[in-house]
């Protein structure tokens, strides 16, 4: 799923949810991160 989002009143961006994620910790200047992958691995 791919949605517009309105930054700063400058322009529009699409992206998915993936990339939201991605964009906002770059953002954020996030050190570490720990996940879990939800599908298996086997």
């Amino acid at each position: 799923m791919t949605v517009a989002v309105q930054l700063k009143g400058q322009h529009r961006v699409g992206m998915s949810g993936n990339e939201a994620v991605a964009y906002a910790v770059k953002q954020a200047d996030v050190d570490v991160i720990a996940a879990y992958p939800i599908t298996p691995q086997t």
